[in-house]
């Protein structure tokens, strides 16, 4: 069977030698290409190719942005994948969603929040609801706000500093949880289970 496109980019990121910008995350150096970075986002394109200061370095320096995620974004860049990220998934998925933002890589977005919809959890859906309201998604936020307003889970949540954090922070989110509230006690199938 030929080799496809996607093997040949693989490729590509795997091989170093014909890389032709470094960045610095955090003390560890990443290489990468102009043309593939460029093509894949706006934000890389700008820099590398623009008038701004970073189109004449060798190495950019990168910050608030830890080495793992940088090293995510490349990947998907390369691949249009995301990694292997068993360890602590969500909070790197969190943080690669932002960086994914921050760079306009759209398909990336995507992915991390395909990937954080389908792991909304006690431990996770305040922090993703800080997040996709500070993003602007709405299906996610509506998502977590559904999980949070279910009162088995509001119940232990709402008294979490956490919980309190985030309605000092968001407060239009509280009259949403409200409204949550008030659609469950008027949904009749809701009334038995409470």
């Amino acid at each position: 069977m030929p080799s496809s496109i996607d093997d040949h980019f693989v490729n590509l990121f795997e091989r170093k030698e014909t890389t032709d910008v470094s960045f610095e995350v955090d003390g560890e150096i990443f290489t990468a290409h102009r043309s593939v970075l460029a093509a894949r986002s706006p934000v890389f394109n700008a820099e590398l190719f623009g008038p701004m200061t970073e189109s004449k370095m060798e190495t950019i320096a990168i910050k608030d942005i830890k080495p793992l995620i940088f090293k995510a974004i490349l990947h998907f860049v390369y691949t249009d994948s995301l990694p292997d990220m068993s360890d602590e998934m969500v909070i790197i998925t969190q943080h690669l969603l932002v960086a994914a933002d921050r760079y306009g890589l759209d398909g990336l977005k995507s992915l991390c929040e395909d990937r954080l919809l389908r792991d909304i959890s006690m431990d996770t859906a305040i922090s993703t609801l800080a997040l996709a309201e500070e993003l602007a998604l709405e299906e996610l936020k509506d998502r977590c706000l559904c999980f949070i307003c279910d009162p088995k889970n509001l119940l232990l949540l709402s008294v979490t500093d956490e919980y309190v954090q985030l309605m000092q922070c968001y407060p239009s989110l509280l009259k949403k949880i409200g409204d949550g509230i008030r659609g469950q006690f008027q949904n009749p199938n809701q009334l038995a289970i409470l």
